[in-house]
């Protein structure tokens, strides 16, 4: 039995929210990554 939250079901309302963080992690990585590629060694 499968709950539907608004005609979606749950399973694939979790499966968005977690492929949506999952973008938002590698995104913040890349950024940082970046960010500190930028800085000149030594400094």
């Amino acid at each position: 039995m499968t709950a539907h939250v608004g005609g979606v079901p749950v399973e694939a309302l979790v499966a968005a929210l977690a492929g949506a963080g999952a973008a938002l992690a590698a995104a913040r990585a890349w950024l940082t990554l970046r960010v500190r590629g930028r800085r000149e060694p030594g400094a």
